[in-house]
């Protein structure tokens, strides 16, 4: 696909062509918008809206007619403006391969790998990639694509599925030195093979990106498409206008969100601006020049060794700065002005050892603050000394006396000038051990998922307070805005209803008086995404206070602390710990795509509605109840009340920002317990109280209580009693996210186990395998969930070998700790009815509702009645039964057909039986009435953490998981902060302020093996609940828990060297590691 502007624009996209009259273009729009809204390229996907996430991620090329060749760079097309973007090409992945002409090499690779779940991001993944297999080929001393390189091509994708591991293992299977033993499970290479069986990218098969006649476009252009705006001041005659660069920085002016500029004035073509000159003193930088290109100028300046030493640490500094697609279009001027401007934090080099100290300015406090400083003192105290730790000591002293710090920021920040950084982190590294399974082969073999190469491509289109009026800012509102949507706009028989839960309604929009921050008031409704924002941003809302109740914010406001009578085992223990606590707060998903849905009005009074969410039981019965009509009438919800009420097709995008605000998340909870054990590690009694933030409705809340108590249950307490209290609170409604209550309660479990170790001056490790289930215990505490003795595994997976290299390590240095926790896993799945739907078609192919022939279509309410949730990490085994079900069904449709005749074909035995009509059509009910509904899965994690204490850095250094999963379906797919202000509003609402990881900081090395002994004969195949699960273990419980211990084992080390350091004895006072423990925790 190519770009070339001029006042008539000519968009060639391969095939076909549009022209764009640039004074009727919108200047404001972006390649994202343009892309997507007015062309039939959908794989760049719309997540954040900030540049921070990767999903609309293209290739820009530019061509240079003077030296006669093609510039490639990603860049983000949500920021990049349509009309910045002068006689450029921009490629999106179908541009690198599609169902029609062939998917490319990158797009197979991914598929291959199994480097997909929602495939949202993957698009964006397949286009950095293949910028940077370009990159690599650019000088013929660099042409080998390396494995560093490949873990930083998609360093700045983000993905909330895959963990990252089988991306990585795509991206570095194109590197000429990879071990191909070091690669995950995929469908190109099996064990022994040699790197030949991975085809390596070829630049002479490459896709063209640059068109020739583009070319020819651009050395004809004359100086006639050029217009200069020469302003006489900021506002003239209030006309508001904007400077451009690459405008990446856009969405962190929050106040920019409601403007609408009158002019863009385009600086990048300013020669003086755009310049890089060396000189005797160093370099000098134009201020539009890219991020990316100065990082490059920075390595090449020939100067002096000390300068070019100085260049180099700030380039590498530079180069952490946003991620590729982000550096490659934003400019050095820019991100300057926003750390002026906005407090942009920055830091630049470090000193030697050895250096003595001839001139220094030192500046502390963000810079552009009022509270910014120069500490002469200091710079007077530090002149001609050599820089040892003792100089260092009175020089923090010095300071401490003339600036007051809230922390002890001052001493971490000069101790990390001072001291060497640490080596560079291994590349990431992984092993997956399955037992081969050979019973219902091929099923038990990785298998490509059906349409991967198609995601890859991206062509699938996937407080408290009274309300007392609403009005919009005057003169500001689009003349587009079609409708104004609220719960007054009732038609009859329709209830205010935006979710019915099982045990609870949640009301669509806020009525007389709203029961919490971010509850939905109204929805705006346009002709465009972008101007039922502006509207949606300009409007003002008059709350009124009288006679109300202040709201509760917290748990502690709505219950306060009660401890019961101790119990005969509280009596019998030997040490207590009363009434300590633990706060856990809440979590947000981050999924990808953001809440969407599409709402069309269809005949008889009847809707259909297209709902990305995980109930379409629930979503069927909401939509029937909030417009009044039958459940007949409605497929699958505010829009749909939009869609009825103007009776035309409607399509919502819940921005960034506003899903952040809007959805509740993992639920917070207040935890008191207090706990009796013995001398000997053995617990007697634990008593819990639980409070839980609810929120202001009660939604799914009633799950938590059972799902906690299942994950305390892995151990046995002895005596075990616990209080729960679901607490309503003017805070936003708690939603079920991954792993609901288990993984608070596996948290708790093990708080508590660190806290009986530490009294006893015992390895938690040792108080763990005391408490391990027996057969007999566990039968005791999850009844028929336990199984056959048999089935028991967890204790045969317990090795002890796993913590001499950490003590080692420890032992030999002083500013790095590490840690390492281990943690047994038992989870305790339910089954529970699921339908299932198998059609034969006339040419044989197979349709299942819920490869090549086979095809698994999407479910609707109609067809697939009694749908229920997906959930509960059984959802694939539930669906694969009920497909069987069906299955059976149709076979014994056919069998007296197929016994009349002799050897026939598949598709002659479909013919035949459509001839005699014959029904080929099933339907089916799985329940799990044959089998027990429960049972329990088990595996044992660990996971190695290093902190560097000086920098305050953490590092996941290496995860080791061994599962039973009995007789697995498919190996290869089973294989954050979150902040509110004083009136419970959430601030962390954006990417700039709540960050996922990416995979430049993920665990360095990830093993995983899987045992197949626990089978159970009744299940599909003998399988256990995974995928789901899997995914559960891997990105929460190890993930957040395992590694919470590890880095708290790892703090203990360091607080026991520091209290050697001073001279004290006696056993370590207990500490509490809060949750998250981020860097400043830490």
């Amino acid at each position: 696909m190519s770009i070339i502007f001029k006042l008539i624009t000519r968009l060639t996209l391969r095939t076909s062509t549009f022209e764009l009259d640039l004074s009727s273009v919108d200047l404001s729009t972006t390649l994202l918008e343009f892309l997507r809204y007015q062309t039939p390229f959908k794989s760049v996907k719309l997540s954040c809206g900030e540049g921070g996430c990767g999903a609309c991620v293209v290739l820009l090329s530019k061509y240079n007619p003077i030296l006669k060749t093609v510039k490639y760079l990603t860049v983000s097309s949500c920021l990049t403006l349509l009309c910045n973007i002068n006689h450029c090409s921009i490629t999106t992945s179908e541009g690198l391969g599609n169902s029609r002409d062939g998917f490319h090499l990158i797009h197979n690779r991914f598929s291959g790998f199994h480097a997909y779940q929602c495939n949202f991001c993957t698009p964006g993944m397949c286009v950095s990639l293949y910028s940077a297999l370009l990159d690599s080929e650019k000088t013929e001393s660099s042409s080998e694509f390396t494995v560093l390189e490949a873990e930083k091509a998609v360093s700045g994708n983000l993905c909330w599925c895959t963990g990252y591991r089988p991306i990585g293992d795509a991206c570095k299977s194109f590197a000429s030195d990879v071990d191909i033993e070091d690669l995950g499970f995929n469908s190109f290479c099996k064990k022994g093979d040699s790197n030949k069986s991975l085809p390596r990218f070829d630049s002479k098969k490459r896709v063209c990106t640059f068109l020739e006649f583009l070319k020819d476009e651009i050395k004809s252009t004359d100086s006639g498409m050029y217009r200069w705006c020469s302003p006489a001041s900021a506002n003239g005659n209030g006309v508001s206008m904007k400077l451009v660069a690459g405008n990446t920085g856009t969405r962190y002016y929050k106040d920019e969100r409601e403007h609408n500029y009158d002019k863009y004035i385009d600086i990048t073509r300013i020669p003086e601006m755009k310049a890089i000159r060396e000189n005797k003193n160093g370099v000098e930088i134009g201020a539009v020049v890219t991020i990316s290109k100065v990082i490059a100028a920075l390595k090449v300046v020939r100067v002096s060794p000390r300068v070019e030493k100085m260049f180099g640490k700030l380039a590498t500094h530079m180069e952490k700065i946003a991620a590729r697609f982000i550096r490659n279009f934003g400019s050095i001027g820019g991100n300057l002005v926003m750390a002026q401007r906005k407090q942009f934090p920055y830091c630049i080099w470090c000193i030697g050892k050895d250096t003595k100290v001839i001139n220094c300015r030192l500046v502390f406090g963000a810079y552009g603050t009022k509270d910014a400083i120069r500490c002469k003192e200091v710079k007077e105290f530090l002149y001609g000394k050599v820089i040892t730790e003792n100089v260092l000591y009175e020089a923090i002293t010095l300071l401490g006396n003339i600036v007051l710090f809230s922390s002890h920021t001052t001493e971490k920040t000069s101790n990390g000038y001072y001291f060497d950084p640490p080596k560079p982190l291994p590349m990431l590294s992984s092993t997956q051990i399955v037992p081969v399974n050979d019973e219902f082969y091929p099923i038990g073999e990785p298998v490509t998922k059906s349409g991967a190469s198609l995601q890859a491509s991206g062509e699938p289109v996937y407080p408290y307070e009274r309300i007392k009026c609403i009005h919009f800012k005057e003169n500001s509102v689009p003349d587009s805005v079609l409708a104004i949507i609220s719960y007054k706009n009732d038609p009859k028989g329709r209830q205010n209803v935006g979710m019915k839960f099982a045990f609870s309604t949640e009301p669509l929009f806020a009525e007389e008086v709203t029961t919490c921050v971010g509850k939905s008031i109204t929805l705006v409704v346009a002709d465009t995404q972008r101007h039922a924002d502006i509207a949606a941003n300009v409007a003002v809302v008059t709350y009124e206070t009288e006679d109300l109740e202040l709201p509760i914010l917290s748990t502690e406001e709505v219950v306060k602390k009660s401890i019961g009578d101790t119990s005969k085992g509280m009596a019998e223990a030997d040490h207590r710990v009363l009434s300590l606590d633990i706060t856990l707060g809440s979590q947000y998903f981050f999924y990808m795509e953001t809440q969407t849905a599409l709402a069309m009005p269809d005949e008889d009074n009847s809707i259909v509605v297209y709902s990305s969410c995980q109930t379409l039981q629930y979503v069927h019965s909401t939509v029937a109840a909030c417009l009044g009509i039958l459940k007949t009438k409605s497929v699958a919800t505010a829009w749909a009340v939009a869609a009825n009420k103007l009776q035309r097709p409607m399509r919502t995008y819940v921005n960034r920002k506003t899903d952040m605000i809007m959805t509740g998340g993992r639920h917070p909870m207040k935890i008191t317990y207090s706990v009796g054990f013995r001398s000997t590690g053995k617990i007697t009694d634990l008593e819990l109280e639980i409070l839980i933030d609810d929120g202001a409705t009660l939604g799914l809340s009633m799950l938590m209580p059972s799902n906690i108590i299942g994950a305390l249950k892995k151990y046995k307490w002895g005596a075990l009693s616990f209080d729960f209290k679901l607490c309503k609170t003017n805070l936003l409604s708690k939603a079920i996210m991954r792993a609901p209550g288990d993984v608070q309660g596996t948290y708790i479990a093990e708080a508590i186990i660190k806290n009986v170790a530490s009294t006893l001056s015992l390895e938690a490790d040792t108080i763990r395998k005391i408490k391990l289930h027996t057969y007999k215990s566990l039968a005791f505490f999850y009844k028929d969930g336990a199984g056959e003795p048999h089935e028991y595994t967890l204790s045969s997976m317990w090795d002890e070998d796993w913590i001499s290299s950490v003590r080692a390590f420890n032992e030999s240095n002083i500013w790095r700790k590490r840690g390492i926790s281990r943690v047994p896993i038992t989870y305790e799945v339910s089954m529970f009815a699921t339908p299932g739907r198998v059609s034969v078609l006339s040419d044989g192919s197979i349709v299942v509702e819920l490869v090549g022939k086979i095809r698994v279509v999407q479910s609707d309410t109609l067809s697939m009645v009694q749908g229920n949730f997906t959930g509960g990490s059984t959802t694939s085994e539930r669906s694969c039964s009920a497909v069987c079900l069906c299955c059976e069904t149709l076979v014994e449709r056919l069998k007296p057909l197929k016994k009349t005749g002799g050897p026939i074909s598949w598709n002659e035995l479909i013919s035949q039986a459509y001839a005699q009509s014959m029904n080929l059509s099933a339907s089916d009910l799985y329940t799990p009435e044959e089998t027990p509904t429960k049972y329990l899965n088990y595996g044992v994690a660990v996971s190695e953490v290093e902190v560097d204490f000086v920098t305050e850095k953490t590092t996941v250094l290496q995860t080791d998981i061994l599962y039973d999963c009995g007789k697995s379906l498919n190996p290869a797919v089973n294989l954050g902060q979150y902040i509110t202000d004083s009136d419970g509003l959430v601030v962390t609402d954006s990417t700039w302020s709540y960050k996922i990881p990416t995979i430049d900081i993920i665990l360095r090395q990830f093993n995983v093996e899987t045992l197949n002994s626990s089978c159970h004969e009744k299940r599909v195949l003998s399988s256990n609940g995974q995928s789901i699960l899997q995914e559960s273990l891997r990105c929460y419980w190890l993930n957040t828990v395992l590694v919470h211990c590890a880095t708290r084992e790892a703090i203990k080390v360091a607080r026991k060297q520091r209290r050697m350091w001073k001279g004290e004895v006696g056993l370590d006072s207990m500490f509490q590691l809060s949750v998250p423990a981020t860097m400043p925790v830490v």
